[in-house]
């Protein structure tokens, strides 16, 4: 614990500015009523998935974002990093890694096209290969990215490295979070939104898998897109950003990692910002990204069998 403490010691006492947080608030606010007014996403992006030009549009809404809060930044930053071209490479090609993802629906396309099978087996199928599926679109391209400018590095494939990673600090937190998880599953706004997917009887008989491993194979699919999420964000975003970027890759990443969640519930979205800041300075100091694995997979695991044990009693 006194190593995560350091790492925020430090950003707060070295690091931190008032004005670039200020006005990337500024930016958010606005941006979060008016998703949440005209619901943005669900309404016009979504509506471009698997068009061509969905990749350009969900391209812009990141890079958007992602430039306007970096321009903001060099108000109070002398280096410009806006003017290094290699900055301009390496931010455009992870943001349109996830436009990509955002926009593709080639699993769709076949699961849709799967009549031989049962309504039931086909929505098991599609959660978990749509899950699954977000870890080799991000991970193949970020592989190449990783191997064409950032190999020669000391972090591994952006942060996934084992040298001086302790677990025990990251298991702490997650579990002075259960007690929170188990409040909140009781709320009934949670009951309606977790867990994500049940599986039932029928289902599990059809695949052979039973209920059990049903849902076991769904939340190891569920899992592996938080390790995606962490890859991209604090991995690629972070620590593949910091040699160009320094202090100033975080509220960049924020900012975009807040409109990741522009179609879950408004609660989600603005905690996303305290979740996906808190993170980020970890990665930014730790040099890894496990840490954020363990608490982003942990927390959303244990809301989903929290959800699972509220069900069955």
């Amino acid at each position: 614990m006194k190593t995560l403490l350091g790492y925020f010691k430090r950003w707060f006492n070295q690091d931190f500015q008032w004005g670039p947080h200020v006005a990337t608030l500024l930016l958010l606010i606005p941006l979060i009523t008016l998703n949440y007014s005209i619901d943005l996403e669900r309404s016009y992006l979504n509506t471009h998935v698997g068009e061509w030009q969905g990749w350009l549009y969900f391209f812009s809404f990141y890079g958007g974002i992602y430039y306007a809060v970096t321009l903001l930044q060099s108000l109070w930053s002398p280096g410009k990093v806006w003017r290094q071209p290699m900055f301009w490479v390496k931010s455009a090609a992870f943001l349109a890694i996830l436009a990509l993802n955002a926009a593709a629906d080639f699993h769709y396309s076949w699961l849709y096209g799967l009549e031989a099978i049962s309504p039931q087996v086909r929505t098991w199928l599609f959660y978990v290969v749509v899950n699954a599926g977000s870890f080799f679109n991000f991970a193949l391209p970020l592989y190449l990215t990783w191997w064409l400018w950032d190999r020669n590095r000391h972090e591994g494939w952006y942060g996934l490295q084992r040298k001086k990673f302790l677990v025990g600090p990251y298991l702490l937190l997650l579990a002075a979070m259960l007690p929170f998880i188990i409040w909140a599953s009781f709320q009934p706004d949670f009951q309606a939104t977790y867990p994500i997917y049940v599986s039932n009887a029928a289902t599990g008989e059809a695949t052979g898998l039973g209920q059990w491993g049903n849902t076991l194979l769904f939340q190891l699919a569920y899992g592996l897109d938080f390790l995606t999420v962490e890859l991209l964000f604090r991995g690629a975003l972070i620590i593949g950003m910091t040699r160009l970027m320094g202090k100033e890759a975080l509220l960049p990443m924020v900012a975009v990692y807040c409109a990741l969640h522009f179609g879950k519930p408004v609660g989600e979205a603005i905690s996303s910002i305290f979740g996906g800041y808190i993170l980020g300075v970890i990665a930014l100091y730790g040099r890894h990204i496990w840490g954020g694995v363990i608490i982003h997979v942990g927390i959303a695991l244990s809301m989903e069998w929290a959800a699972i044990w509220q069900a069955l009693r």
